[in-house]
This record gives structure tokens, C-alpha cells and sequence, in this order.
């Protein structure tokens, strides 16, 4: 499970979750862009959680939308799950490949939207959104009294999930003693 939660971390601090599949047997291409991912990229493919795009890529620079981190948590706890009450985001709509994976997300209580019924699955995901679903999803339970970083304050309400994470040693910081959430 650390290998799993470590790598969808890593994978949205810096990668996409593309929408079309190829064989993960095959190593997509531009993973030289980022050989220290190379490993994640593939496990997590391999376990059909990401997947490339049609010409072979894998795209690892682009950034990661909500709906894309809801999509691939949903991939790996809940695989064959289906959304069992009516949608709550207006911005969610039916038929997108993001669609079921929002709504099952939001029934597990592992994400949730904003005050106006939206849930922005194409806006990019934070640090601090994506520390908070991990540690929802997965259950995270804090070991030791881990330091935190000079900046976790900035987002009260991920607080305690990214000292969750970090004492577990499923994020990290920055040299500078900073989160970046």
C-alpha cells in the first residue's frame, strides 16, 4: 500500500493521469524525461491506475486535474464501483471519463466540492488537495509528532493530512523546510 500511496503522490506532483490506454507492457517513450518517476509510472501502470495516450506517451510533464486524481484513486480502491446516488456537482457531467470515479469518490467521502456545487475535476490539484485525498482514502494514521513544514499553516484544512503523510514518509518537503501545498 506505501508503494501505491507513494507513487500516486509522486505521480501528481509532477505527471498526468492521460484518459487513453496503451500497453503498459511498453515503456512509453518520453519517460527519460523524468527517470527517477520511471519506476512509479509503470508499477502504477502495470496495475491499469494510469495508462498513456494513443501515439505511445506517457506526457509526464503536464500537470493533473481533480477529476484525474479522483479517477485514479477510484481505479485503485474501487475498481468496479458505480455511483449509487444522484450527482452532486453541477460541473460533473455525465459520460465524461472522469464522471463515475467523481461521484463514487464523493460517496466514499474521500472528496468533496465547494459551496456552489461544483467540484472543478479540470481545474489542476493542489499539493495540499491531493495530501488530503490520500490521506481520506487510504486511512492514514500519524505516526510519531512529526515536525511539519513553515508553510502547512497556509491551508488549515490539509493540515493535519499532510503531517499524516509526512510521518509516514509518503510526501516530503523542500530543502527550504517548506511544503508548497
Amino acid at each position: 500500500m506505501k508503494k501505491i500511496l507513494s507513487s500516486i503522490f509522486v505521480l501528481y506532483v509532477f505527471l498526468t493521469i492521460p484518459m487513453l490506454t496503451v500497453n503498459a507492457s511498453e515503456s512509453y517513450p518520453d519517460l527519460d524525461q523524468v527517470p527517477w518517476a520511471k519506476s512509479e509510472i509503470l508499477y502504477l501502470s502495470n496495475h491499469g491506475i494510469i495508462s498513456g495516450y494513443p501515439d505511445g506517451s506517457f506526457k509526464p510533464k503536464e500537470e493533473v486535474t481533480r477529476g484525474q486524481v479522483a479517477l485514479m484513486v477510484i481505479k485503485d480502491l474501487y475498481p468496479e464501483a458505480a455511483p449509487q446516488q444522484s450527482n452532486p456537482f453541477v460541473d460533473v457531467p455525465k459520460g465524461k471519463y472522469y464522471s463515475d470515479a467523481v461521484r463514487v469518490a464523493y460517496e466514499k467521502g474521500i472528496i468533496s466540492g465547494y459551496p456552489d456545487q461544483t467540484f472543478k475535476p479540470n481545474a489542476y490539484i493542489t499539493r495540499a488537495e491531493v495530501t488530503l485525498i490520500v490521506d481520506r482514502a487510504y486511512s492514514i494514521n500519524r505516526e510519531g509528532n512529526p515536525q511539519g513544514f513553515t508553510d502547512d499553516h497556509i491551508f488549515p484544512w490539509a493540515q493535519e493530512s499532510i503531517l499524516d503523510l509526512n510521518s509516514k514518509g509518503i510526501i516530503n518537503g523542500y530543502t527550504d523546510g517548506t511544503f508548497k501545498p
